[in-house]
Parts: structure tokens; C-alpha cells; sequence
């Protein structure tokens, strides 16, 4: 059975339900490997973006219009653009005909696959894997991805493309500078699910975002994914929480101002009856970007609205 969008961003976002992407280590530079084939830089960049949240980081860089073969579940680019494989597989045939210079997937720990390295070094291809499940990840990725492409390329599009992945960090690092009274929302559940409930704690880049902006947790331990029963909730007694239920890319339009509580009584279900202190205060909060469970560049996003929610709740107000 295929999974659903959200599903398959969840899955490739928390290390909890990493089996997508294998067992993951630490570190940026010792999480990405790539294979070097001929150069291939003379007929101009065309990139075979593998992988949904490379896919949106390549947009933010102004380089979607030199991709030209996505990810089965890709969201932001043109749906004309090629599928070219997903998680799981690649569609070797249809990566041959878009004629890429350049190949990116989002691979974890495994290894590039034999196949596509033997590709690669016939092609010419230049080939590399990225992990993005961490904070540090996701923000080296940025400088990465430029360095990975500008070889080759004109001066001034070189020189464009570091600035502009210079310019996504110094935004990252903008949206997450501490709030001070951030600490003031209490212990912050990052709820992910709720029936059962799941929350993002120690090892999501949510958590470590929340944690940069000066919020703290109701989750300490547990891991990224952390599946919980509704005794569990009761015994963390949040006292804010912030439900992440990101909606369909392209479907309703982004919503106006906070939902009321009859909206997020509706949407926690069971949870809107335990005796916790984010319910009796109606310090429930809803973060539904499409986009903001990918580990990419819409983490700038993502950091601002969580910010703009836990200054919200330092004011005395609801939502």
C-alpha cells in the first residue's frame, strides 16, 4: 500500500520511522557521499532532484527551472518535470532520458546504489547523497548543494549561487535566534499525531528548533519520533502544545490568523479531554505549512511561525 504525502514527509523527516532512509549517524560532511564522473558542467546544470526536500532548497536557490527529474511525492516543482524514482527505487530508465549533469537523493546512511554509481561514472554524471534529519544537517545543506553545483558553471552564476545559499543560512539562523520570552509557554509538546498521539522530541530538527528559539520541551527523551499513549500525555502535562498537521501542497489555502478552539478541539480528539494545563489554558497552537515537516530551506518558515506562537502565548493570548 502506497503512503500518502504526509505520511511519506513524517517518514523521512523523524529518525524514529528512519526505516526509509536506514540507520543514520552524525555529522553533515560524514553523512553525504558522492560519486564523480566526467565533467558535465559544458552543457549547463541539469539536475536530477531526488528527493522532495532537496527539491525545495534547489527552488529556494532559483535553480527549479534546471531540474529535470523529481521525486514520486515531490510538492513544489512543475508536475511536467519528469518522476524519476523515490525512497525506495529508481527508475533507471527515466533518470537516462532526462540527461542529467548532476544527480541528488536524499539517501540516509545507505550507500549510493551500485547501479546508479556505475551510471554515474559512464554518464559523466556527478552523483551525491545527503542525510537531513538533524538541525546542523538541514543548515549545512544550504552551502553544500551550492558547492556541489557551481564547478563548472559561469562565474556570475557561481558567484550567485553561494551568495544565495549564504543568504537561506543567515535567514535560518535569524528565524531561530532566541526569543526571550519563549520560556514562558512552559513545557511545549510538538504534537505530530494524534490518534495515537506521536511528538517530535530530542534528535527532530523541531525540537532543536524549538530549543534555539528558548522554548522547552515536555519531551526529554523518547527520540525524534516518539509514539505515546494518552496516559503518557497526562503524565508530561504539557502546558502548550503545538499540533504540526501540515495540509495538502495545493489544496485548501492557508488559513487566516489562529484557528478558534472549537477548530482544535475537534482536531485533538481524546486529547481535548485530559486534564492537562494546554487544554484547560486553550494553549493549543496549529502549524499546518505544507511544507513544514521537509528538512530543507522551509525550516525558515517553520522557525518564524513557531516563534511568532510561542510570543503569542507569553502575551496571555490562546492559539
Amino acid at each position: 500500500m502506497r503512503m500518502t504525502r504526509r505520511e511519506f514527509a513524517a517518514a523521512t523527516t523523524v529518525a524514529g520511522i528512519a526505516g526509509l532512509l536506514g540507520a543514520c549517524g552524525r555529522g553533515p560532511a560524514k553523512q553525504a557521499s558522492e560519486t564523480d564522473g566526467s565533467s558535465s558542467g559544458a552543457k549547463g546544470l541539469r539536475i536530477a532532484a531526488i528527493s522532495p526536500a532537496l527539491a525545495i532548497t534547489l527552488r529556494d536557490l532559483g535553480l527549479a527551472d534546471r531540474i529535470v527529474g523529481r521525486h514520486a511525492w515531490d510538492m513544489v516543482l512543475d508536475r511536467r518535470v519528469p518522476i524519476v524514482g523515490d525512497q525506495s527505487a529508481l527508475d533507471y530508465e527515466a533518470l537516462l532520458a532526462t540527461d542529467p549533469t548532476h544527480v541528488m537523493i536524499e539517501w540516509g546512511a545507505r550507500p549510493v546504489p551500485d547501479r546508479l554509481t556505475e551510471m554515474t561514472r559512464e554518464r559523466g554524471w556527478r552523483t551525491r547523497s545527503w542525510s537531513l534529519l538533524t538541525y546542523a544537517q538541514v543548515r549545512a545543506s544550504f552551502e553544500e548543494i551550492a558547492s556541489f553545483l557551481v564547478e563548472g558553471q559561469p562565474e556570475d552564476e557561481g558567484r550567485r549561487l553561494i551568495a544565495t545559499a549564504a543568504e537561506l543560512t543567515t535567514r535560518l539562523d535569524g528565524a531561530c535566534a532566541p526569543r526571550a520570552s519563549a520560556a514562558r509557554a512552559g513545557k511545549v509538546m510538538l504534537l505530530h499525531s494524534v490518534a495515537p498521539p506521536a511528538a517530535l522530541g530530542p534528535g527532530s530538527f523541531h525540537h532543536e528548533i524549538m530549543e534555539r528559539l528558548g522554548g522547552r520541551s515536555a519531551l526529554t527523551s523518547g527520540g525524534a519520533y516518539a509514539q505515546l499513549h494518552m496516559e503518557d500525555v497526562l503524565r508530561l502535562a504539557p502546558d502548550s502544545i503545538v499540533l504540526i498537521e501540515p495540509r495538502e501542497s495545493g489544496g485548501a489555502a492557508a488559513r487566516k490568523g489562529a484557528p478558534d478552539w472549537p477548530t482544535m478541539e475537534r482536531k485533538l480528539g481524546a486529547i481535548a479531554s485530559l486534564q492537562i494545563p494546554a487544554v484547560r489554558e486553550r494553549r493549543v497552537a496549529l502549524i499546518d505549512d505544507p511544507l513544514c515537516l521537509t528538512p530543507s530551506s522551509a525550516m525558515i518558515g517553520f522557525a518564524r511561525e513557531l516563534g511568532e506562537v510561542l510570543e503569542r502565548w507569553a502575551l496571555g493570548r490562546q492559539g
